[in-house]
Parts: structure tokens; sequence; C-alpha cells
């Protein structure tokens, strides 16, 4: 079985690295797996409160959708070659949040915060969060651990149902025998609500979709992260991240602008609506 594991604070710190300040999520809360079998069905989710302040909302919405299986050479969605010994699971246990699928099976993750409302449905509910803490910061950072080959996510940023931006990103091959505390490196808050023609003229962004003219990065109301986002059929994926998290300043000008350390983002295709 592959395994993606986003440990221990995938949490956005929303503080000077000197403090403790508040998290999108520490993933300390435990979350029973979900494990999809069955493709066509819809996937299964769940959501789970804490009494903590450590997601931020106080809720994380989870859910995990089997896409493919690889059958006679090439992968098929159709239900009818559907294998239920391969599975799609995704799930929060000792500090880490993990996604995986079964050998020669396709899958989709989705983490949301987006405050309690108990549902899979995209709701805005966190309070005008204000992720550049008063314009002290500029990136996250992200630690990856393993990763065998390239994949792709995205990451959602709404300020409401009409003003949003949403940026695809190309992750890239990480060795944990040449790498063993992992390769650290940014995403810049840029691409998320410059516009187009910036994101576009920058070699480190990839589809970046705004709509009603892209988020407001100091009133964000809901984050969505798709795990395995760019091809729902990609197979064979084993993946562990170890954080996620927003550094001081003086952090990123050592820190390489390049997604995952390996590559950059991938240049593709940018959409506005």
């Amino acid at each position: 079985m592959k395994k993606l594991v986003l440990a221990a604070a995938m949490g956005v710190i929303l503080a000077p690295a000197a403090q403790a300040g508040p998290a999108i999520d520490l993933f300390d809360t435990d979350q029973a797996q979900l494990s999809d079998n069955t493709m066509g069905d819809g996937g299964v989710s769940s959501s789970v409160t804490t009494l903590g302040t450590d997601i931020l909302g106080g809720e994380r919405d989870l859910f995990v959708e089997k896409t493919g299986e690889f059958v006679g050479g090439v992968i098929s969605n159709n239900p009818a070659d559907n294998n239920l010994l391969h599975e799609a699971t995704i799930g929060v246990a000792a500090g880490a949040l993990g996604f995986s699928t079964s050998t020669l099976t396709a899958g989709t993750g989705v983490i949301q915060w987006d405050g309690a409302d108990n549902s899979p449905v995209l709701n805005f509910g966190l309070g005008d969060v204000d992720l550049t803490d008063g314009g002290n910061y500029t990136a996250f950072v992200l630690n990856t651990l393993d990763a065998d080959h390239d994949w792709e996510f995205t990451i959602g940023l709404y300020t409401s149902a009409t003003q949003y931006s949403i940026v695809s990103l190309q992750a890239h091959e990480v060795d944990p025998v040449a790498n063993p505390d992992g390769v650290k490196s940014t995403i810049p808050f840029l691409p998320f609500f410059i516009g187009e023609a910036i994101c576009d003229a920058d070699p480190n962004t990839v589809d970046c979709t705004y709509v009603g003219g892209g988020v407001d990065i100091t009133k964000v109301n809901a984050i969505e992260v798709i795990l395995n986002s760019g091809d729902p059929q990609a197979l064979r994926l084993d993946l562990t991240l170890d954080s996620v998290q927003i550094p001081e300043p003086s952090t990123l000008a050592i820190l390489s602008l390049g997604l995952l350390g390996l590559g950059g983002y991938a240049r593709r295709k940018k959409a506005a609506s």
C-alpha cells in the first residue's frame, strides 16, 4: 500500500518562530481512518472537532475517493472494473495525517478547515483569518521527508463563495536517504492574490485560478487542500510530508523558492474566472 503522510503541523503557524501561535492544524486531534474501495460511489467523509487550539476554526473535515483501477495496461474509472480489495484511505493518528492508495489504485483526498459545519461541503466560517499576521508573513514552508515520484495538489484559499483563489502545485521526488531531515521549500502567498498577469510571469506558479478578484489573504474564511489533484488517476503515490508552516521573514531569505526543492512549480496553464 502506498502512503502519504502530513505529520505534525501541516499547521500553518500564524506567529513568529519564537512564539507558539495559533495553527491551522497540528494533527493532535485523531480522526478515524476513512476508506473507499468502490469507484463511482461519491467517496466518504467525516468531521472532527477539538476543544483546544490545534485546529483552526475548531473542526477538520476529511474526504477520500477511489478514482481508478489499473486494468489491462490502462487506468480505468469504470465501476465494472472495480476491485473491492483495493482502496484509498485518509485519516489522522499519532500526530500525523495519512493518505494512501493500494498498489495499482488511484485516489484523491481532501482536507478542509472552514469552521464548524460537520460537512465536506465547503463552508466559510473561519472568521476573516489574516494569514499574513498583519503583514509579517509572505509564504508557507513545506518540509517533505519522502516522495517517490512527482505528484500534484491544490491549495484553495477562500474569502467567500464568490471570492477565492486556487493554486495547483507540482511536487517532486525527495530521497529520504539523501535527505534524512527532509527538504524544506517555500510556497509564496503571491500566486493566491497578486493576479493573473503576475502569476503568468512568475516561473514559480502553476494553475492559478481567481474568482471575484482572488482571495483577500487578510480575510480567509476557508482553506481546502486536495491531495493528488492534478492527476486523480496517478498510481504508486508514496509520500511523507513533515510540516507546512509560516516562517519568520529572515528564514525565507535562506530557503529555496522552488516547491519541494526539486524543480519548483511546474509551468502549467493558468486560468482566471
